[in-house]
């Protein structure tokens, strides 16, 4: 726990934190509550986040990084990149998902087809992306196995 008290007369924000995590099964909770004031006006704000152990499930990507490139300025959905693993049993239901998407990427859950939305991409913006993928199998969320992706804008790569 955090405090520090506020002066009428500083232009300074102040603030008040009491946080507190408590262990549960394969999970902790965390819970922090904020107060922010300048001497005048006040606000409060609470977190809770939940943090899930992921167990290792076995699984591998066939590559342990991927590396794509997407075209400058294209405005249709574009294919990234195809995402596959090994050590699950013939057609064993899996989901992918992509952990930071950002609005600019989406990934098919069956099948790992990492695709953009369609927003063009300005390489002088932004030149490079890394992407996160999770692949679990249907019925053990949380054992998962993960692979970077990593994104260039306008850079052909030749593998």
């Amino acid at each position: 726990m955090s405090h520090e008290k506020p002066s009428s007369r500083s232009s300074v924000i102040t603030f008040w934190q009491l946080s507190h995590c408590a262990p549960r099964a394969q999970q902790d909770v965390c819970f922090s509550l904020w107060k922010v004031w300048d001497g005048r006006f006040s606000s409060m704000a609470s977190v809770t986040v939940l943090v899930r152990e992921a167990i290792d499930s076995g699984l591998l990507f066939t590559f342990p990084v991927y590396y794509a490139s997407i075209p400058e300025n294209v405005p249709n959905v574009t294919l990234v990149t195809v995402v596959n693993t090994v050590g699950h049993r013939l057609n064993e239901p899996l989901k992918y998902s992509l952990l930071n998407p950002g609005g600019r990427f989406t990934i098919r859950p069956t099948c790992g087809v990492v695709l953009t939305t369609g927003v063009p991409f300005d390489r002088e913006e932004k030149s490079s992306y890394e992407l996160v993928v999770e692949v679990s199998r249907e019925d053990e969320i949380l054992r998962v196995a993960r692979v970077t992706v990593q994104v260039q804008v306008g850079v052909e790569i030749c593998v």
